[in-house]
C-alpha cells in the first residue's frame, strides 16, 4: 500500500516558491516608491487654513488676482463687483470699493491682463467693460445689430458674453466669447468693433451658443464650449473660416459645459461638464478623452475646473443643494490620471477657483456667498498672509487723549453773545423757507403750456399783465361793459331791412 500523507516537495520546487515570493516582495517595494515619488511631485494644496471675505449677497460667480497677487476682485450674482488690497488689509478683511458695472446683471467674468493694470468685466449682456486697476471704466465696446443674420457683419456681439481672455503676447488685446454664437478679438483702445470674428457652427452648420472659452498659454490656440456639448479648437493666428478640430460628443446635448481649461504646458485640455462630468483631452489626439470622472455634481453654469501652476494636479469642486451639505474640492493627478484628495473648505456649493503661482494661495468662490482664502502656513507668501500678520495699533502710554469742550448752554445771555438757533428750530426755519427747502413750484392758472406760463422774456412780462384768473370773471358783466359803446356807435352791430345796404 502506497503511504498516506503530504507528498514530499523537491528542492527545486522549494526553489522556485522562493523566487516567486522574492519578486512579489520586489514589485510591492517598487509599487510603494513609484506613489512616494508620485507624492513628491504633486504640489500640495495650500489649504491648512482659510480666510473668509464676507460682503457679497449671493453666490461668487467670478474671481481675478493681479499678477503681482495684491489686489483681489470678486463678482457675485448679486450684481456687484467688490475690490480687496491685501496690503491695506490690517484691520479685517473689508472691501476698500464696490462697483456695480450694469445694474441688474450678474457678473460672469473677471481678468486682469499681463500687466495687472487693467481688467476685463463681463456680465450677463453684450458689452464687455474694461476698468483700470483702481476701478475706473477706461472701455465699453459697443452692441452689434442684433437685426443682421451674418454675425461677420456685426460690429459687436448681440447676446450674452459668457467670457473673455486676455492675449497672453499683448496686454493691450482679449478674446471675448458670446451666446451669439461667436468669438471676437478686441483692442482696449478701439471700443467701435472688434479686429478679428470667429463663428461656431453645430453639425447642421447653423449658429450654437458659445459658454464658455479658453486661450492656451502660449496664445497660439482658442477653444468653445458650445451649447449643443461640443468642444470647437481654432488657431488665433490664421484662417478662422472653419474650426481646426471639432469634438461634437465631448459632453452632454442641451447642458452647458461650465468651464474648459488649457493646462500650463497646453498638451491637455480639462473640460467640466454639465452633464455633472470631468473631461481630460490630450491636444495631439482629440477623438476620445484620455480619463473621464463622473458623479461630480454641477448646478452652476459658471463651476470652475483649473489646474496647479506647474500643471501636476487639476481641480475642481462639486455643488450641493442649499442645506444640504458643503461641496467638496476634488484633486486629480495628472500623472496618474486619478482622484488623490477631497476636502471641505466651504459651506456651501465650490463654485469658482484660482490658484495664484506667486502667493501660492487657493481662492475658492461658493455659493454662500463668501470668497475663501486658502493657505499654507510654511509655503504660502504675503496676499492673505498680510492680514494676519498685521499687529493691531497700541496705543502709546503717557499721552492723554484729547477731549473736545463741551458746548455751554446760557439762554438768558445777552444777544452779542447768544449763539445761533438749535438744529431742530434751525432745520423747522429751513423747511418754511422755499428756497432752502427746495419747494417744487405750486400749480399756476392762466395762459401758458400746460397750465404755466414760460420762462422767456415776453411771456415773463405777460405773467405780470394778464390776469391769473380769468374764470373768476362774471361773464355777463363783461359783455354789458360794451353796452353803452355799441348805442353811441352802432357799427359793429346793426340791423336792416333792406339787404343791398351794408352797414
Amino acid at each position: 500500500p502506497m503511504p498516506v500523507g503530504p507528498m514530499p516537495v523537491s528542492s527545486s520546487a522549494r526553489g522556485r516558491e522562493d523566487e516567486r515570493g522574492e519578486r512579489r516582495e520586489e514589485e510591492e517595494e517598487e509599487e510603494e516608491e513609484e506613489e512616494e515619488e508620485e507624492e513628491a511631485l504633486l504640489e500640495p494644496l495650500p489649504i491648512s487654513d482659510v480666510v473668509p471675505l464676507r460682503g457679497h449677497a449671493k453666490a461668487i460667480t467670478a474671481l481675478a488676482l493681479d499678477p503681482s497677487g495684491s489686489r483681489l476682485l470678486t463678482g457675485s450674482a448679486d450684481y456687484m463687483i467688490k475690490m480687496w488690497d491685501f496690503n491695506a488689509m490690517t484691520n479685517g478683511a473689508r472691501a476698500f470699493r464696490e462697483i456695480e458695472p450694469v445694474e441688474g446683471h450678474p457678473v460672469t467674468c473677471l481678468r486682469f491682463n499681463a500687466s495687472g493694470s487693467m481688467f476685463v468685466v463681463t456680465c450677463n449682456n453684450s458689452r464687455a467693460r474694461i476698468y483700470s486697476r483702481d476701478g475706473h471704466l477706461v472701455t465699453e465696446y459697443v452692441k452689434g445689430d442684433p437685426y443682421l443674420l451674418d454675425m461677420t457683419n456685426t460690429k459687436g456681439h448681440v447676446a450674452a458674453i459668457c467670457g473673455a481672455r486676455w492675449d497672453p503676447a499683448n496686454a493691450s488685446k482679449l478674446w471675448t466669447g458670446s451666446l451669439d454664437s461667436t468669438l471676437r478679438y478686441w483692442d482696449v483702445e478701439v471700443e467701435k468693433k472688434q479686429e478679428k470674428i470667429i463663428k461656431a457652427r453645430n453639425s447642421n452648420n447653423g449658429r450654437v451658443g458659445i459658454i464658455c472659452m479658453d486661450v492656451s498659454a502660449d496664445g497660439k490656440n482658442i477653444v468653445a464650449g458650445c451649447q449643443d456639448g461640443s468642444l470647437q479648437f481654432w488657431p488665433c493666428n490664421g484662417s478662422h473660416a472653419r474650426a481646426q478640430s471639432v469634438i461634437r460628443t465631448a459632453h452632454q446635448n442641451g447642458s452647458d459645459t461650465s468651464c474648459v481649461q488649457f493646462s500650463p504646458s497646453g498638451h491637455f485640455l480639462a473640460s467640466r461638464g454639465g452633464d455633472d462630468t470631468l473631461k481630460i483631452w490630450d491636444m495631439r489626439k482629440l477623438k476620445e478623452p484620455i480619463v473621464s470622472f463622473a458623479e461630480l455634481d454641477n448646478y452652476f453654469s459658471t463651476t470652475d475646473c483649473i489646474f496647479s501652476p506647474e500643471g501636476s494636479l487639476l481641480l475642481t469642486g462639486t455643488s450641493v443643494k442649499k442645506g444640504m451639505g458643503s461641496g467638496l474640492l476634488k484633486s486629480y493627478s495628472m500623472k496618474s490620471m486619478s482622484e488623490v484628495g477631497s476636502h471641505e473648505v466651504c459651506p456651501g456649493s465650490v463654485v469658482r477657483l484660482l490658484w495664484h503661482e506667486k502667493l501660492n494661495q487657493l481662492v475658492v468662490g461658493s455659493s454662500d456667498s463668501c470668497a475663501y482664502v486658502c493657505y499654507d502656513p510654511l509655503s504660502s507668501v504675503k496676499g492673505i498672509k498680510l492680514m494676519k500678520n498685521a499687529k493691531k495699533k497700541k496705543k502709546k502710554e503717557g499721552i492723554v487723549e484729547f477731549v473736545p469742550a463741551r458746548p455751554i448752554h446760557n439762554p438768558n445771555s445777552l444777544d452779542l453773545y447768544k449763539e445761533g438757533p438749535s438744529k431742530r428750530r434751525q432745520k423747522e426755519k429751513d423747511r418754511m423757507d422755499p428756497k432752502k427747502s427746495r419747494m417744487p413750484d405750486l400749480p399756476v392758472q392762466g395762459p401758458g403750456h400746460g397750465g404755466r406760463v414760460g420762462s422767456s422774456v415776453g411771456q415773463h412780462a405777460l405773467k405780470g399783465i394778464q390776469k391769473l384768473t380769468p374764470l373768476e370773471d362774471d361773464p355777463r358783466e363783461a359783455l354789458l361793459k360794451y353796452a353803452k359803446e355799441a348805442e353811441a356807435n352802432p357799427i359793429f352791430v346793426h340791423r336792416t331791412d333792406d339787404p343791398k345796404k351794408k352797414t
